[in-house]
C-alpha cells in the first residue's frame, strides 16, 4: 500500500467515518487514485458502510434488528442526537427529549414495555425519543396532541439517517406501552415517550421494502 494509500486510511481510523467519506474529501488527487485506494482497501479486508449523499442514505437506510455485539461510543451517540436536534420544531421549542439507555436492567423493561421485541434488550444503545408536554405548552392543546410529536418524529428520521451514514443500523418502535416505558426509565408525567430508537452495528442486511406506487398516494391541488 502506497504512502497516500496509507494517508486515506489513517484519515478512516482518526474519523471512524465511512472511507468514501475520505475518498470524496481528497477528491482532487484524481479519480483514477480514488479507484486505486478503494481497491486496496478492499483487498485488505475494510467494507465499504454507509452513505455519504441524503438520497443514498434515504434510498439506502433499513430496519436493522440484529446487532452486532460491537460498543457504539457515547460520541457516536451524541453526534446522531446533535443531528436529530437540528431537525425543524414547532416554534424552534425542540420540545423532545432523549433518555440514552445502556443498561440491560432498563433495556429489559423497555423490551417488556414493547410487548417482548427481543432486539430492544439486545441492541448495544437504546435510545428513549420523548415529546416534552411542558416546553411545548405555548401552543396549546394542539402542540400538545400534534406539533410535539411531529417534532420528535422529524428528528428520529434525522437520527436513523445520520447513523446509516456512518455504517450504523437502527429500527424505529413505535408499539410499546408508553407507562411502562415511563417507568423504565424514570421519566415525568409531561415526558411522552414517542419511539424507542435500538442501535448498533447490523448484524444482518435488512430487508428493503416496496413502496406503493406514487400514484396511489400523491393528489395533486384537491383529492
Amino acid at each position: 500500500m502506497d504512502l497516500l494509500s496509507l494517508r486515506w486510511r489513517r484519515e478512516f481510523e482518526h474519523q471512524n467515518a465511512s472511507h468514501l467519506i475520505c475518498i470524496r474529501r481528497f477528491w482532487h488527487f484524481g479519480q483514477d487514485t480514488a479507484d486505486k485506494i478503494l481497491r486496496s482497501w478492499r483487498a485488505s479486508g475494510l467494507q465499504e458502510a454507509g452513505c455519504t449523499d441524503v438520497t443514498e442514505c434515504m434510498e439506502g437506510r433499513t430496519s436493522i434488528r440484529s446487532f452486532k455485539s460491537d460498543p457504539v461510543e457515547d460520541e457516536t451517540v451524541m453526534e446522531a442526537l446533535r443531528m436529530a436536534n437540528l431537525a425543524p420544531s414547532a416554534g424552534n421549542l425542540q420540545a423532545r427529549d432523549f433518555i440514552v439507555v445502556r443498561s440491560s436492567t432498563t433495556k429489559k423493561a423497555l423490551a417488556e414495555a414493547a410487548y417482548n421485541q427481543g432486539f430492544v434488550r439486545t441492541a448495544p444503545v437504546v435510545v428513549v425519543c420523548c415529546a416534552n408536554l411542558e416546553r411545548i405548552g405555548h401552543y396549546g392543546e394542539r402542540g400538545r396532541s400534534l406539533y410535539c410529536l411531529q417534532d420528535v418524529a422529524a428528528a428520529v428520521e434525522n437520527m436513523a439517517l445520520h447513523l446509516h451514514s456512518r455504517g450504523l443500523g437502527s429500527v424505529w418502535v413505535g408499539a410499546f406501552d408508553e407507562d411502562r416505558a415511563r417507568e423504565a426509565v424514570g421519566a415525568p408525567r409531561h415526558i411522552r415517550p414517542v419511539a424507542l430508537l435500538p442501535i448498533g452495528y447490523p448484524a444482518e442486511k435488512g430487508a428493503r421494502r416496496k413502496r406503493v406506487p406514487l400514484d396511489s398516494i400523491v393528489h395533486w391541488e384537491k383529492w
